[in-house]
């Protein structure tokens, strides 16, 4: 016997949604999709054929929550797609919890355009010199825009998690998840303890030389880019995390400087 999943990683790309997805897989209350990006949403004929096949990706057990994880699903709709709707017209909302991540979209930007260029997407440079939104690299960084369309149709059942947290103190920030899911953290310290999508291994692993740098400039085009929509994101949710604006960080960060 097979089902829809009740517990959906939205988003974003680039913002821990595969450490989260495989932690909260090692608990006994989740049961997460062997494959973690499904896609499923993002088509546009949702017939009953594709929704069947679908369900093959979670077979019924004693878990609580059966769980996907596609960090391109949180955007804002276009003529064509509208994935929000997609998933409250498919899954039931009374059983239905979101889970989306913010990472600092600044670096998020970086990150993605360093992927795209590991996957041959984009050309593979030593230096990022100007921003590009190649396959909406840049879109996906608007949170707070996208968050107007999506809270409103999910309201309590969608929660907001910061990427900052995850580097900080992972395990309340999974804590922070289960509260969320009204579940018991079952983890341990030693399921938290591991890496994915390091960009050194990869790039080892392809034979890469280098790891693209970015410039001074490219950072503050994109701090241009997004000030005003990650001043209202801190604004609405009332937080705050000034490291966002601090390019100096970020440029050391990113390019791998010791910070002397």
């Amino acid at each position: 016997m097979n089902r829809l999943p009740n517990l959906l990683i939205a988003g974003t790309q680039k913002s821990g949604t595969t450490w989260t997805h495989f932690t909260l897989n090692k608990s006994q209350l989740i049961y997460g999709s062997n494959i973690k990006e499904l896609n499923f949403f993002n088509h546009i004929d949702l017939n009953h054929n594709k929704i069947e096949e679908y369900k093959k990706n979670f077979p019924v057990g004693k878990e609580q929550y059966y769980m996907e994880s596609t960090p391109h699903y949180f955007r804002v709709p276009n003529k064509n797609l509208d994935i929000a709707s997609n998933i409250h017209e498919l899954l039931p909302e009374n059983d239905l919890k979101l889970i989306v991540i913010f990472r600092n979209p600044i670096e998020r930007a970086l990150s993605a355009t360093v992927h795209h260029m590991m996957q041959g997407r984009l050309e593979y440079k030593e230096t990022i010199s100007k921003v590009t939104n190649f396959q909406g690299i840049l879109d996906l960084g608007f949170y707070h825009k996208i968050l107007q369309f999506w809270k409103p149709i999910f309201k309590d059942n969608l929660a907001v998690f910061f990427y900052d947290e995850i580097e900080k103190n992972p395990k309340a920030y999974i804590n922070s998840i289960f509260s969320f899911l009204c579940l018991e953290n079952d983890l341990t310290d030693d399921d938290l303890d591991f890496r994915v999508n390091d960009k050194k291994i990869k790039a080892k692993k392809m034979n890469k030389e280098f790891l693209p740098k970015c410039t001074m400039e490219v950072l503050k085009d994109l701090k241009n880019i997004y000030e005003d929509d990650i001043n209202k994101l801190f604004n609405e949710m009332n937080v705050e995390y000034p490291e966002w604006f601090d390019l100096e960080k970020i440029y050391i960060k990113f390019n791998n400087i010791e910070n002397t």
